[in-house]
């Protein structure tokens, strides 16, 4: 009997472990996206040719 309870909370331990770390995973993962869709969206200043031939920001 004794070894049926132990079993069964070392089972409750893996399983509460196993959803905190799923639960990790997809905040990471959300995380992720998040900064990916910031860096998609970052706007890049195009360049032009100046005078000089030193391609600068264009304002």
């Amino acid at each position: 009997m004794l070894q049926i309870i132990a079993f069964s909370l070392i089972g409750g331990v893996v399983l509460v472990g196993y959803k905190a770390f799923r639960k990790e995973m997809q905040r990471a993962a959300d995380e992720l996206e998040k900064a990916e869709e910031q860096r998609a969206v970052k706007e890049v200043p195009s360049l032009k040719k100046g005078d000089d031939g030193v391609y600068r920001p264009d304002k």
